[in-house]
């Protein structure tokens, strides 16, 4: 079982041939866009983190790439080159991707302009006072700061005049080249993670794109999380109160998000991935009571991963786990499908409820009504109910066999009592499908009840794995 998942390998001739996600019909509407407003605006793809959005991105530049006379393209990694304090640079240094040999005299035109906005960027009062007085010593500064600001302040004048020309002389310089090496397309530039940069540089990426690289024949492709871009730029800001909606519909003219996938697909993707068959396909666990447990593994996994509305990233976390989990079972153990997924995601994600139930400090109703608060929520089927009613019942079967033995409760119905616990999504009078999926767990003709010991050693690794 892989411990791991990498991207595969993109085809260049069928970039989406391994696209779980079926996300190529959104590739080529996107294309449309991109091909019918060749004069060049900003795209934002804005999904949540771990939504698939760098993947996407990548199989949809080789797409466009393969159209007949294909596109150009380029790809920028803002979060990887935020080393870099001046992105202007960085961006520009991207461009030259797009030249066929190196001795392009447009392209040495575009740096040329480039290099007289990059000089001007560093405050010319600042630049001036410290040339003018470097190497004096302190009481001398002083005494000439009223007329040296004052100066240099006359210079930053010529020099803001001069840096306007220089913008409009590279803006100039940009569009022959990208007219020079663009196939009469529009060129795409990518930005891909820009949401993770520090904030003064996520901000300054934007300034630039709009400010300086917005010229005819080139489509900006963004691909944020807008709502932690929008997070990153009140940072930059040092304010709560600045409207970063409004501040990014200033940059962005096309705002695109991409369709949450079926969430089957994805599953049956992960446990072919994980290779998770490789432990129930073992030839011992095709008897008649083992081998249900895979689909009740498969139906718990979609209803969790659905309802909690987990991302790509954090689901395929889990099922990693899952598959190293799995490895320290026997080939013919009971596994506990639904326990064993919803204790590996409390251990992931709600660390404080495992740690309680490890170190048994609930009672059996706290424990209950802490399973309320994850799954709380409201339901379009009883089957979705059901599901949260059966883990209720065998997470307290399991933890009943767990607690020291004074503080177990008794679960058998006997002479109508009822239990002394009740289900939070029972909504029965008498909670009779709490009841009747408890005596199930109790009396199980498969096997007595275990202890939930048996579970954590093994999510916790504290077991060692076997080989299938």
């Amino acid at each position: 079982m892989n411990s791991t998942i990498t991207i595969e390998n993109i085809s260049k001739e069928n970039p989406f041939e391994h696209c779980k996600l079926e996300r190529e019909p959104y590739a080529k509407v996107l294309t449309d866009i991109v091909r019918t407003n060749p004069n060049g605006f900003v795209l934002a793809i804005d999904n949540k983190w771990g939504a698939g959005k760098t993947t996407f991105v990548s199989m949809w530049r080789c797409m466009l790439e393969n159209e007949n006379n294909g596109f150009k393209t380029l790809y920028f990694n803002a979060w990887e080159n935020d080393f870099e304090n001046n992105p202007f640079v960085a961006i520009t240094a991207e461009l030259k991707e797009l030249l066929k040999n190196e001795s392009s005299k447009t392209f040495k035109e575009v740096v040329k302009k480039g290099n007289e906005i990059a000089k001007a960027a560093i405050p010319s009062i600042i630049k001036t006072f410290i040339k003018r007085h470097g190497g004096e010593d302190l009481a001398e500064i002083i005494e000439k700061t009223s007329e040296g600001v004052f100066e240099a302040f006359q210079d930053d004048i010529d020099s803001y005049v001069k840096r306007k020309q220089s913008i409009k002389d590279f803006h100039k310089e940009l569009q022959n080249y990208i007219k020079e090496n663009s196939n009469n397309k529009p060129i795409v530039f990518i930005i891909d993670e820009l949401d993770r940069c520090r904030p003064d540089y996520a901000v300054s990426v934007l300034e630039n794109v709009k400010h300086l690289f917005s010229v005819k024949g080139i489509v900006f492709v963004l691909s944020i999380d807008k709502e932690q871009l929008g997070h990153a730029i009140c940072g930059a800001y040092g304010s709560d109160n600045i409207d970063s909606k409004e501040y990014l519909r200033r940059f962005i003219d096309v705002e695109y998000s991409l369709p949450q996938p079926e969430i089957k697909n994805y599953v049956s993707y992960l446990i072919d991935t994980c290779k998770l068959n490789d432990f129930f396909d073992i030839e011992i666990r095709k008897n008649k009571e083992l081998k249900d447990e895979q689909a009740g593994f498969i139906d718990f996994t979609c209803f969790l991963f659905q309802f909690k509305d987990l991302n790509l990233r954090q689901q395929e976390k889990i099922l990693i786990h899952v598959g190293v989990t799995l490895r320290s079972f026997n080939g013919n153990a009971y596994i506990l499908p639904d326990l064993l997924l919803y204790l590996i995601y409390l251990k992931l994600f709600e660390p404080d409820y495992y740690n309680q139930i490890k170190r048994k400090e609930l009672t059996h109703q706290e424990l209950l009504d802490k399973t309320k608060d994850v799954l709380k929520g409201n339901l379009n089927d009883d089957n979705g109910n059901r599901r949260r009613i059966k883990i209720e019942s065998t997470l307290l079967s399991c933890y009943n066999e767990y607690v020291d033995y004074g503080d177990k409760i008794q679960l058998k119905i006997k002479d109508g009592e009822g239990f002394p616990v009740k289900s939070n999504f029972d909504d029965s009078e008498d909670q009779s499908t709490f009841a009747r999926f408890v005596e199930m767990e109790t009396n199980s003709f498969r096997r007595s009840t275990p202890s939930i010991d048996y579970l954590l050693k093994k999510i916790d690794l504290m077991e060692p794995l076997k080989d299938l």
